[in-house]
């Protein structure tokens, strides 16, 4: 620092001044460079300042500016995430109203007149569509003996698959249909001597779950035995007769677990197959009768009576009524039989 100071007295003669200072030209320059220096120190000390507090301000406005980005972005991120959360709801919503319109649609099938491949395959499509069944087997019961009448396996997309070739089998049969070569187990016995899951079924009459055989012992052990693993086995049973008709076994599914909806359908579609079933056996043997009659009448009346018949087998049920009957005879027809050719015969009677 620099200190100057000026001690000075009155003008009374009788006293002298106690320190006697005279500014020099020297003096004053110094007193003039100190100050510079001093403003310049000041100046530079005051832009420093000021440079730190534009720096400081500056440094705020990025944090506030990376904030709002940071902020804007976390937004737009939400955003995005809300619009994927709603497209894969909706997405998951038109998979299951496709589910169960397919199932409604096949349910309804099975009310039709189907023949028992077209009742099978309606049955599968069902179990694979409400369930996700990848392998199923359908057996009908004949002299205490499961016979195989259809087995279904979801095949596996294999490399070099050729669509061409899919599309050509698929017109002679489903590709589902497992061939009859290949079928595992075409016959099973059930009885007193074959304790099987199996047997239980045809016993009992009930539908059998996975998660049901895991909390039962006796059904594990009994499943156990089985030549086919069951995830799903359901019995047709004959609704007005109360006999077991035969059964619809799952073997393998892509999830054990069905919730209850799921099951009372199952349950549902198990009642109207059997009711298919029973009715296609009915209309089955009625056929028959038809053909018999038609067999038994065309050799004997006109194939319009035949017809008739057919159309109304009551009438051809015993009844009485009054008829008329017309006995024809052609003069000489022995003789010309035994003369002609049975050719020749025909030809004069037509």
């Amino acid at each position: 620092g620099f200190l100057m100071f000026t001690v000075s007295t009155g003008t009374a003669p009788n006293i002298k001044p106690l320190l006697a200072f005279k500014p020099t030209a020297l003096f004053w320059l110094s007193t003039c460079l100190v100050s510079a220096i001093a403003t310049s120190l000041h100046n530079r000390h005051v832009e420093d300042l000021l440079e730190r507090r534009v720096a400081l301000l500056g440094l705020q406005r990025q944090i506030r500016e990376k904030e709002e980005h940071a902020g804007r972005a976390q937004s737009h991120q939400k955003v995005e995430e809300t619009i994927n959360i709603a497209k894969e709801a909706q997405e998951d919503r038109k998979k299951e109203v496709s589910k169960y319109s397919s199932i409604f649609m096949q349910m309804q099938r099975l009310s039709r007149n189907l023949a028992p491949d077209e009742l099978f395959q309606t049955i599968w499509e069902i179990l694979k569509h409400s369930m996700d069944a990848l392998e199923g087997q359908i057996y009908v019961l004949n002299d205490n003996k499961l016979q195989a009448v259809q087995q279904f396996k979801i095949p596996e997309v294999k490399e070099g698959f050729d669509p061409t070739m899919a599309c050509a089998e698929a017109m002679t049969r489903s590709p589902e249909v497992v061939a009859k070569e290949d079928w595992q187990h075409p016959e099973i016995p059930v009885g007193p001597d074959a304790p099987r899951i199996f047997q239980f079924l045809v016993d009992k009459k009930r539908n059998l779950f996975f998660e049901d055989m895991k909390r039962d012992k006796m059904l594990e052990q009994l499943s156990a035995k089985n030549p086919i693993p069951v995830a799903f086995c359901f019995p047709l049973v004959d609704a007005k007769t109360g006999t077991v008709k035969g059964l619809v076994n799952v073997s393998k599914v892509k999830s054990p677990v069905i919730d209850d909806e799921i099951r009372k359908m199952v349950r549902a579609v198990a009642d109207v197959s059997a009711m298919a079933m029973t009715h296609w056996e009915a209309l089955e043997a009625e056929r028959g009768k038809k053909l018999e009659l038609k067999k038994l009448f065309s050799t004997l009346v006109s194939p319009a009576i035949v017809q008739q018949l057919m159309d109304n087998p009551g009438l051809a049920e015993p009844r009485r009524q009054k008829i008329t009957v017309v006995f024809v005879d052609l003069r000489g027809f022995t003789n010309i039989s035994e003369a002609n050719s049975p050719a020749v015969v025909v030809e004069l009677l037509a």
